[in-house]
């Protein structure tokens, strides 16, 4: 990892951190769909990065989260998940040509369709670990099942906007 690619990573944690903290905190669309976009730290990590690093970052990014949202451990183990699954993930829509390629797992690298798919696996197996670690009873078993779906498209539509404003604007310079 070279020091631009480093930068633009902490900028990219600083930005989503920022907005799921000041402007998502306790957004939620239509009462069901929570977007989660703090994960986007994670899904855009380089690609040479070692699974034990990124769950590491995963585990302080979750932490810093629950701290927050005064949830004891939620988010750092749905983010921990996140990280450990993040190249099986990119395992099932890639070719395996391409994945060497990739200098990191984005729109720029990967087209708008494949992130998207990307993001939706991931925000998916997310928001189930955390809505259903959250959730007390089964009888609000399908209030949950909502939630993940509207939550899980809410968020992968809203990182692929993400990475696609920032591939934009960084093929500009």
């Amino acid at each position: 990892m070279g020091p631009a690619q480093i930068i633009r990573y902490i900028a990219h944690v600083f930005i989503l951190l920022f907005m799921q903290l000041f402007l998502f905190r306790d957004t939620a669309l239509l009462g069901y769909a929570y977007i989660f976009v703090h994960i986007g730290a994670i899904l855009l990590l380089p690609t040479d990065t070692t699974p034990i690093l990124s769950m590491i970052i995963a585990f302080c990014l979750g932490f810093l989260i629950d701290m927050f949202y005064d949830t004891i451990g939620l988010h750092a183990a749905a983010c921990v998940l996140i990280a450990f699954i993040r190249p099986r993930v990119v395992g099932l829509f890639s070719v395996q040509g391409e994945l060497n390629s990739m200098p990191e797992y984005n729109v720029e690298s990967g087209g708008a369709l494949w992130f998207f798919q990307f993001a939706l696996v991931s925000s998916f197996v997310y928001c189930s670990l955390l809505f259903i670690l959250e959730s007390t009873s089964i009888t609000i078993f399908f209030y949950s099942l909502l939630k993940i779906i509207a939550s899980s498209l809410v968020t992968a539509l809203f990182l692929t906007m993400y990475s696609y404003l920032w591939a934009s604007r960084s093929k500009r310079r």
